[in-house]
């Protein structure tokens, strides 16, 4: 047997009641919104848009173009930073793969919890939370590796750059300090 639904009259008040707390609803601003464009939003946007450019030009013609490295710990380290002389990225990397692989665990663990808590499927829920939790970290490994590599081949090529500029300064002092010796030795005088 099947029942049919059956519609309940609606009455006019309550049909008053509920058109009125939409309309009051709809008329309220949400946490200070607006419907109407603010006045604020576009000399913002100019003014943030001019101040970052000023001081995008300020750092770049002061700091990144300079041939001259500044001597002072913040300049200095600004200029690495700008320049990417230091990567951070590995760092960065690394702490996201531990997060990762523990989400990947804890998250295998909740998928074998839930199969035995909700009693469906316990056995597929125990497969795919054991699956979760070694195929998870493995996956995410070789795919961390794959991309450390990258940063590896940046770390040795900034380190072989930086042992030819220090050889490049080393020859450059030795060269300098035999041209000083030759030039502060006395010429002989010639025998008549």
């Amino acid at each position: 047997m099947h029942k049919e639904a059956v519609s309940l009259p609606v009455s006019s008040w309550e049909d008053e009641v509920v058109t009125g707390i939409i309309e009051e609803l709809d008329d309220t601003p949400r946490s200070g919104y607006n419907k109407e464009p603010d006045q604020f939003l576009l000399p913002a946007g100019i003014v943030t848009a001019v101040l970052s450019l000023v001081v995008a030009l300020i750092l770049f013609f002061g700091l990144v173009i300079r041939k001259k490295d500044p001597k002072s710990g913040f300049a200095k380290w600004w200029k690495e930073f700008l320049n990417f002389r230091k990567i951070w990225i590995a760092g960065i990397m690394k702490f996201v793969y531990i997060i990762g692989s523990l989400l990947c665990i804890f998250g295998g663990i909740a998928l074998m919890i839930y199969g035995f808590w909700e009693g469906r499927e316990p056995g597929i829920m125990i497969m795919v939370g054991l699956g979760t939790m070694i195929v998870g970290p493995i996956s995410l490994r070789l795919t961390f590796e794959m991309t450390m590599l990258f940063v590896g081949l940046w770390e040795n090529t900034a380190d072989i750059r930086g042992a030819v500029v220090g050889a490049r300064q080393r020859v450059e002092e030795k060269r300098a300090a035999v041209l000083a010796k030759a030039e502060a030795k006395p010429e002989p005088k010639p025998e008549a």
